[in-house]
């Protein structure tokens, strides 16, 4: 009977523990993607200035736009997510960099005339926004879940 009791005191500590470990995880990595705020600008900015029909698009402008895609791709393949205890935040973590890796396809230069690059490039930069919108969504689900107390500090620029 005291081992039984022993087993389920040292069962119930062991899963206390991962919650608390895994919520740790959780703000850690909501912390990293705060990081980003400064990127979240520079492609706002980056989607104003494409889709500005009364500004002649260059293609150094668009070469600065697959730039900022690829830094961006770049900064976040740097999470490791073998380091990550709370699988529901690896999963959301591995389906979101797939998704932002598309956009590095999707803006890629086709050898197209100026117009349609920018289009192609356009549509890179705002399937980062509308991916990263979607996480934030995700990520916000799983702070409810960990029942963090602090409020949600993601969201994506205006």
């Amino acid at each position: 009977m005291l081992k039984a009791l022993a087993v389920v005191a040292l069962a119930v500590g062991l899963i206390g523990c991962g919650g608390e470990e895994e919520k740790l995880d959780l703000i850690k990595y909501v912390n990293t993607l705060k990081g980003f705020d400064s990127k979240h600008d520079e492609i706002i900015r980056q989607i104003e200035l494409l889709d500005d029909p009364s500004r002649e698009v260059t293609e150094a402008d668009l070469q600065n736009a697959r730039q900022l895609i690829a830094d961006y791709v770049a900064e976040l393949e740097k999470v490791d997510p073998v380091e990550m205890v709370y699988r529901p935040l690896r999963l959301a973590y591995t389906t979101h960099l797939r998704q932002i890796e598309q956009a590095t396809e999707l803006a890629a230069n086709k050898g197209n005339e100026l117009r349609r690059e920018r289009g192609n490039v356009a549509i890179g930069v705002r399937h980062i926004e509308k991916s990263t919108k979607m996480h934030f969504n995700a990520i916000d689900v799983l702070w409810l879940r960990q029942k963090v107390t602090d409020p949600f500090p993601l969201a994506w620029p205006e």
